[in-house]
């Protein structure tokens, strides 16, 4: 009778540990797949993040084609021309004019559409300005200009301020209804060659919602997994 007892409770601590060890595989299966399905996702999302953040897609003017691109890309080439305007009078100078020319595009390889350009300060804030003289490589691309923009400067201050521009056509014109007053001596102005840099192409966004989810899904490789990509205009 004794050596019955035994069994069962060495049966039923058989089966305690059996339980307990089912439980910790079961554990370690279930974070070893997430583990697997968080890293495939991971290189997932970095292919992808690559593929459509790291090139301006082949053709390059994929976004303007007919055709079906062979790799989509969705960033574009930006411009920046930064001015140095410098008071040399000492004096406090109230709303004065700035009148500086700006040479876009020498060569005209079409990179400064007039609707793109927008004039910001050291500390990010646009600041209104209106082009006067344009002189046109094709269309709407500025090869040269003057840039007219109201400033107020303290005695003897050096400012820095932000010439952007890119080839973008989508980009809507800025407002701007200023009274400019005549321009005022004693001020230097320097504009400093331009800066090449990349940003996220408004047309290349466009022209992904001519484009079905078969086919981006094709251009990609393949993937599958199921993803998403909304563009909207807001």
């Amino acid at each position: 009778m004794a050596s019955q007892i035994d069994f069962v409770i060495a049966a039923g601590l058989f089966l305690v540990f059996l339980g307990v060890i089912i439980s910790f595989l079961l554990n370690f299966l279930s974070n070893y797949f997430n583990i697997s399905l968080l890293s495939e996702l991971r290189v997932l999302a970095n292919n992808l993040y690559n593929t459509l953040f790291g090139s301006k897609g082949i053709p390059a003017n994929w976004w303007n084609s007919t055709n079906l691109p062979v790799k989509i890309g969705l960033v574009n080439d930006l411009y920046r021309r930064p001015i140095r305007v410098v008071e040399t009078s000492g004096s406090l100078r109230n709303n004065i004019t700035i009148n500086v020319t700006v040479l876009f595009d020498e060569t005209c390889d079409n990179k400064a559409w007039e609707t793109t350009i927008r004039l910001f300060d050291f500390n990010g804030t646009q600041i209104n300005m209106k082009l006067y003289n344009q002189t046109y490589c094709i269309a709407s691309f500025i090869k040269q200009a003057n840039v007219l923009f109201n400033v107020t400067l303290q005695p003897s201050s050096t400012n820095f301020f932000y010439l952007y521009y890119s080839p973008e056509n989508s980009i809507a014109p800025s407002n701007s209804s200023l009274e400019f007053n005549s321009t005022t001596p004693n001020i230097i102005k320097t504009v400093y060659p331009e800066e090449k840099l990349q940003t996220i192409s408004i047309d290349r966004l466009k022209a992904l919602r001519n484009l079905t989810y078969d086919q981006v899904v094709q251009i990609l490789g393949g993937s599958n997994r199921n993803f998403r990509i909304e563009v909207s205009d807001t």
